[in-house]
């Protein structure tokens, strides 16, 4: 009988040591998530507000010197917010804002260690994402922005300014977007309803996460069963 009760006595030690350990581990693994989370929306709105800075010194010269045409003025408006409906209402708002901050839900504790590091980059949907998504996400990086910054800075005053402006605009209504749907999803929960666009053998969460809940809570039960036997 005593070498019974120390049996169950010592079952029962490991396993309140197994539990802890792993609620320790899960502690972890919720910080390191929540700080891969952070630097994949954090390194985007550092991009963009660096860019803003930029650019804003060369969009507002005709604000300053006040010596456009009537036309000119027109131009400079109608070009300014043209662009700032295409690329922050259409492109940012309804497109690449969500997403990014939908695809920065997958990153959790079952994502392997290379998505955690490089989350700027899973987030836009460089890697680990639809055909689709990767084509339209590598056209954006490797056409567009080398594009622009090609073409735009060879253009008249006061046309670069125009664009400067219309471009500062655009990132500041996307990057605004971005931080709105980011307070949202990591201190309210509600991350934007659509699909985060992975590969079709991966799981979305939450469903990836409850599997590895599962499995994380089935292992300490086995052990114990083998020890008590």
């Amino acid at each position: 009988q005593l070498c019974l009760l120390s049996g169950v006595l010592h079952s029962r030690l490991a396993y309140r040591m197994q539990t802890r350990g792993r609620s320790c581990r899960s502690c972890r693994g919720d910080r390191c998530t929540l700080a891969a989370q952070v630097w994949a929306i954090g390194a985007w709105v550092a991009i963009f507000a660096d860019s803003i800075i930029s650019l804003s010194v060369n969009a507002i010269v005709p604000l300053q010197k006040q010596n456009l045409t009537a036309w000119q003025w027109v131009g400079y408006v109608v070009i300014t917010l043209g662009i700032w409906l295409f690329e922050g209402v259409g492109a940012f708002q309804r497109g690449f804002s969500p997403m990014l901050v939908r695809r920065t839900r997958e990153l959790s504790p079952a994502s392997p260690w290379w998505e955690l590091l490089l989350g700027p980059a899973f987030a836009a949907g460089l890697f680990a994402a639809k055909p689709c998504r990767l084509v339209k996400s590598w056209l954006l990086i490797a056409i567009l922005v080398p594009g622009l910054a090609l073409t735009v800075p060879h253009l008249p005053y006061p046309w670069r300014s125009a664009v400067d402006a219309g471009v500062v605009l655009g990132l500041g209504w996307g990057t605004a977007a971005i931080l709105i749907f980011a307070v949202r999803g990591l201190l309210h929960g509600r991350w934007p309803e659509m699909s985060p666009e992975l590969p079709a053998a991966r799981a979305e969460w939450p469903e990836a996460k409850d599997s590895v809940a599962l499995s994380r809570a089935d292992a300490p039960l086995a052990g114990l069963e083998v020890e008590v036997a």
